[in-house]
């Protein structure tokens, strides 16, 4: 999972390095921001959607809860 300010760099970025290598990506939504608002949700919506899973926090404790691992 990744969390963290920058929807323009180090979420991007980290983003496409790890599912080079790999790994399955899980982004909340609210855990992310980018500037202008607008342009932090055309990255979401327009590049991250395609690498990663995008989510909330509270769909992804749901999740966990449901499974028995929180």
């Amino acid at each position: 999972m990744l969390a963290g300010v920058s929807l323009h760099v180090a979420i991007l970025l980290a983003t496409a390095d790890a599912t080079e290598r790999g790994f399955d990506v899980v982004v909340p939504r609210d855990t992310v921001v980018g500037t202008p608002r607008e342009y932090g949700e055309q990255v979401l919506r327009n590049t991250l959607a395609m690498l990663a899973r995008l989510t909330t926090v509270d769909a992804l404790v749901a999740g966990w809860t449901e499974r028995g691992a929180a």
